[in-house]
């Protein structure tokens, strides 16, 4: 049966439980995600100038990842101190890569 298979191959094949994807959604949850991610580092500089506002800007996102790493660690079982410091090294390493190549 046509139906059926595609049934298995959704659920199976893709990880779509019942339903097929829904991209409005997606695209909304991802929009969400970008502005709030977009949104912490620069808090600082609305309030405070200068170095004091980069050294804010660099810890809340530090912050910001580490609880971002965290319920990464809850949603898939894993240890949570891994998972976060998992997401603040390699953000760590990214920065530095940019700000050496300039």
């Amino acid at each position: 049966d046509k139906e059926q298979w595609l049934q298995l191959m959704m659920s199976e094949e893709l990880g779509f439980a019942g339903h097929g994807p829904r991209p409005h959604r997606s695209a909304v949850v991802m929009g969400l995600a970008f502005v709030a991610g977009a949104t912490v580092p620069v808090i600082p500089y609305l309030f405070i100038e200068g170095l004091a506002a980069l050294l804010t800007s660099l810890g809340l996102t530090a912050a910001a990842l580490l609880i971002v790493g965290a319920w990464r660690a809850y949603l898939t079982g894993s240890a949570v101190w891994r998972k976060a410091a998992e997401m603040v090294v390699f953000w760590q390493n990214q920065y530095l890569h940019q700000l050496l190549k300039k």
